[in-house]
């Protein structure tokens, strides 16, 4: 985090700046501070402002040190067309949302492969263990891609969205920076926070193979645009700014995510 915020203090070209908090848990603080805390996504109620994360300077668990080469291998993987027809996610599963997901898996494992993967993950060094998939090979070998938050917002979907691959975003109250430029059915396709509609989203995309191919299409350009390390450290540049005019006390104000599922946010016809 200190890396990409000092490259946008000197794109910033000044190092006079009131003092700000960092918060590097995956969510706010429930507890208001007297000035700015940038936090890693935003909350309804909470006054932390989203910033881009750590990913784009690499990611420890994941495996990876260049945010930027490793879109791009997510995106050359995922060019070419999938070996297995289904939906697919894994990680650990540790929350209800997730949790709902995996016995969505269990009981149409024809459409949906997810796949809890708490017995590879060792607390102790915090990595995983054994055989280890990165996103480059799921994306290759799936037709699409499912995004559930963690222990509060998604580190990985920024880099799903380079992917050649519908990505299929379970609700969520967590909110990256990012959120308020990104649209249902444009750049991702909504799905309810207990997957009760994962199944009609799949049979739609199915039904729809030229909307399927223009949400790609909108998604990676706005990957590619929006989710780079470049525009990370702009968009640092742009919050220590904000931050700088509003006297210290910067507080959130990432737009909402759209509701989804339910009788929030339907498929188009």
């Amino acid at each position: 985090m200190t890396n990409l915020i000092s490259e946008a203090i000197a794109l910033l070209g000044t190092a006079s700046l009131p003092p700000f908090y960092v918060n590097t848990n995956d969510l706010p603080y429930r507890d208001g501070h007297p000035i700015t805390v940038f936090a890693n996504c935003s909350v309804d109620g909470y006054s932390d402002a989203a910033a881009p994360d750590f990913v784009f300077n690499g990611w420890f668990e994941a495996k990876f040190a260049d945010f930027d080469a490793k879109a791009e291998a997510i995106a050359s993987a995922s060019a070419s067309a999938p070996h297995d027809d289904r939906a697919f996610w894994t990680g650990a599963c540790e929350n209800a949302a997730r949790a709902d997901l995996v016995r969505m898996s269990a009981k149409h494992p024809g459409l949906v492969h997810a796949v809890d993967a708490r017995s590879n993950y060792d607390r102790d060094t915090g990595v995983y263990n054994g055989r280890f998939k990165p996103m480059e090979e799921q994306a290759a070998e799936y037709r699409y891609m499912v995004d559930v938050e963690g222990f509060g917002y998604s580190g990985r979907l920024k880099l799903l969205l380079h992917a050649a691959r519908v990505l299929l975003m379970v609700e969520r109250p967590y909110r990256e920076y990012f959120y308020g430029d990104m649209e249902p059915f444009r750049h991702y396709v909504p799905v309810a926070r207990d997957s009760s509609d994962l199944l009609e989203r799949i049979d739609w995309l199915r039904s729809n193979p030229v909307r399927e191919t223009e949400i790609v299409r909108e998604a990676q350009h706005f990957a590619r645009t929006a989710l780079t390390r470049k525009a990370a450290i702009e968009k640092w540049a742009e919050l220590l700014d904000e931050h700088r005019k509003a006297g210290g006390k910067l507080k959130s104000g990432v737009e909402h995510l759209p509701r989804t599922g339910g009788n929030f946010v339907s498929a188009p016809s």
